[in-house]
């Protein structure tokens, strides 16, 4: 009950409005004996702080069906993702499909639900410098290998000090996707973080919060003073 989970691409049922949606998934996920009242006014709550209110009777729609529009239609997916009240929130590709600005105001969207007191890992690719700069923590993967773990702001120049040289014609998101993703630098990155302090120090806090009985899981989003919010690249 403590974990959602948004899909990046969800089968919705094309004929529910979006109220009706959220209302049929609240009845499946929530505690069966909740007041059928309090369900609805959570989901009328959930609805207002995703932006869907004034949206609550326009049908979902699909290929064959005009309804929502693509960014209505993801608020609607991290509605279902939310609909538990989830204590930590993963994403999974949420700017996926979307036009620039419209990836910006979800992801804005996101950074709020961090900031309500949520851990939110998501992944993303390609992001906006924009959405680049709402992530907290940012985990990079290259070739399946981590190649870094810590602060968003700290991951140029991480690089940069490793011998691994910017280039200024990019934004710091663009560059960063762009070296994961060459065959000369492939392996290289995650051999410099593997052999970092960065690294030592991420494993020795992974290693004392497994060692408690029972694990002390919960220390790593409440530990810090904003909740992290995480991003991968693949």
């Amino acid at each position: 009950d403590h974990v959602g989970y948004v899909e990046q691409s969800p089968s919705l049922i094309a004929n529910l409005t979006a109220e009706e949606l959220l209302l049929y998934t609240a009845a499946l996920q929530r505690p069966a004996s909740e007041d059928l009242s309090a369900r609805k006014a959570e989901v009328a709550r959930l609805m207002e702080k995703l932006g869907l209110l004034g949206r609550k009777d326009v049908v979902v729609g699909g290929a064959l069906t005009k309804g929502l529009s693509g960014g209505e239609t993801k608020r609607v997916t991290i509605a279902i993702g939310m609909i538990r009240d989830p204590a930590v929130l993963f994403l999974d590709e949420p700017t996926s499909g979307l036009d620039s600005a419209t990836a910006n105001g979800i992801m804005k969207l996101v950074k709020g639900i961090a900031e309500e007191g949520r851990t939110v890992a998501s992944a993303i690719h390609s992001p906006t410098a924009y959405c680049f700069g709402l992530f907290d923590r940012l985990l990079l993967l290259s070739g399946g290998r981590v190649s870094f773990l810590g602060e968003a702001s700290g991951a140029v120049a991480f690089l940069t000090r490793a011998g691994i040289s910017a280039d200024e014609d990019y934004t710091a998101s663009e560059w960063l996707v762009e070296i994961l993703a060459r065959p000369e630098t492939l392996g290289r990155i995650a051999e410099v973080y593997s052999g970092s302090d960065l690294c030592r120090g991420n494993a020795v806090r992974v290693e004392r919060l497994l060692s408690s009985d029972p694990p002390e899981l919960s220390l790593i989003h409440i530990s810090e003073p904003t909740r992290p919010l995480y991003i991968s690249y693949a």
